[in-house]
């Protein structure tokens, strides 16, 4: 938390489909099961405030503060660092890998749910006269085609994520909810959409959904709806979600995906916004593949 100071971090919502079909099959049929790969980095767009510090900007991390890492303890009472890493483990500072499996179409078990990358803050408390982050942008890159098919992936899609943060003073009153005596929260928040983006093989559609599947206060795939005083703080628009951050502490979501054969259209309500995607409802790209 940087004290006295408040700030925004924004990103940029795009979206693109390329999708590729060298020595695919000539019969049609309904894909049951898919091979996934999932890479999740930061591009490289950030922007900070003025200030001194130092700025660490990698594929897997933005932090900003003093000249020590994330995880270490406070240096000289308030100094330190505070930051966002993206990881295949919870609260890790790691190099990013893309993860892989396997999941089936209309699956919302265990077994058809594909697990993406861990994105952490890291809340600490850092000096006012540091430097620190207001814009990001993350990547994530998703490959597709059917189970157990050699070559080229057949889709081939990056997703660009909003996401939303206030780092806020470090004294009474608080915007969002927080512990007594330790105050106060920052707020991690993004937009409530319902994500179905739906791409067409063969005659046949799919939908991918994109939602979180782990972290605080995640149930079946939602995020908690944060009060429109906390949105605002955030610079996001009333009825956003996502989660408070407590000063000291590590928070972490997860985020997965799902491919149906149908649209999952859920109205949001205030305590059922789920699918936290790309900010696309209504929007259907479609691609088909080559055929030989």
């Amino acid at each position: 938390m940087r004290i006295g100071m408040k700030k925004k971090l924004a990103t940029l919502v795009t979206i693109s489909l390329l999708l590729f079909g060298a020595g695919a099959p000539v019969d049609a049929a309904y894909i049951s099961q898919w091979d996934y790969t999932l890479y999740t980095v930061f591009e490289g767009t950030n922007t900070f405030t003025s200030g001194s510090g130092t700025k660490i900007q990698q594929l897997n991390q933005v932090s900003w503060g003093g000249s020590n890492t994330v995880f270490q303890p406070n240096v000289n009472g308030t100094v330190n660092r505070s930051g966002i890493t993206i990881a295949q483990t919870a609260a890790a500072n790691q190099i990013v890998v893309p993860v892989a499996g396997v999941v089936n179409t209309d699956d919302s078990s265990a077994a058809g749910i594909g697990q993406g990358h861990w994105i952490t803050h890291h809340n600490k408390p850092i000096s006012a006269s540091y430097a620190t982050l207001t814009s990001s942008k993350i990547s994530s890159t998703l490959t597709l085609k059917p189970a157990g098919f050699p070559g080229s992936p057949w889709l081939d899609q990056a997703i660009y994520f909003t996401v939303r943060f206030a780092e806020t003073p470090n004294s009474l009153p608080c915007s969002a909810a927080s512990p007594l005596r330790n105050p106060c929260n920052d707020i991690f928040a993004m937009a409530a959409d319902n994500f179905n983006q739906m791409i067409v093989i063969d005659d046949f559609k799919y939908y991918i959904n994109i939602f979180p599947t782990d972290g605080p206060g995640i149930v079946a795939g939602t995020l908690p709806l944060l009060p429109p005083n906390v949105c605002t703080v955030a610079g996001a628009g009333a009825g956003c979600v996502g989660f408070t951050t407590v000063e000291g502490q590590n928070t972490s979501i997860r985020f997965g995906f799902l491919i149906t054969s149908e649209p999952i259209n859920i109205v949001p309500e205030p305590s059922t916004f789920v699918l936290i995607g790309a900010g696309l409802v209504g929007l259907g790209l479609a691609a088909r593949r080559r055929m030989k």
